[in-house]
């Protein structure tokens, strides 16, 4: 036995033909305005566009700059900061150290001075 139910099915598709119908009007509608005003506003538009593409491209570059990767941040963090496990304290260096100043840092360290004291005293800080 097979059961059909013929007005709750043609309902629901007649409601959702209805919406779609519309929907096709709204965007029709809006694409003709929008080609309106383009067409009485092209001098304007044309004008406009390098100082809007530059514009854009410029927030674009600083958004990158600010932004950056994880892995960009990381790989500075790693280059331009001394991590001293005594105190768990990251230090952000003018530069990465060379082995002459890691060497003087480590033997100072062993006799005793704080990781801040010497990395000021060598004028490696960054401000």
């Amino acid at each position: 036995m097979k059961i059909e139910v013929v007005g709750v099915e043609e309902t629901w598709r007649e409601k959702a033909k209805g919406k779609v119908d519309s929907a096709k009007v709204w965007c029709k509608n809006r694409a003709e305005d929008a080609r309106v005003w383009i067409s009485q506003n092209g001098v304007t538009i044309v004008q406009s566009m390098p100082a809007i593409i530059a514009t854009a491209a410029g927030a674009f570059k600083l958004y990158k700059m600010v932004k950056g990767s994880a892995a960009d941040r990381h790989e500075d963090r790693m280059e331009n900061c001394y991590y001293d496990p005594s105190t768990g304290c990251h230090w952000k260096l003018k530069h990465k150290l060379t082995n002459a100043e890691q060497a003087e840092l480590m033997a100072r360290k062993r006799e005793g001075e704080y990781t801040e004291d010497i990395l000021k005293d060598m004028n490696l800080l960054k401000k």
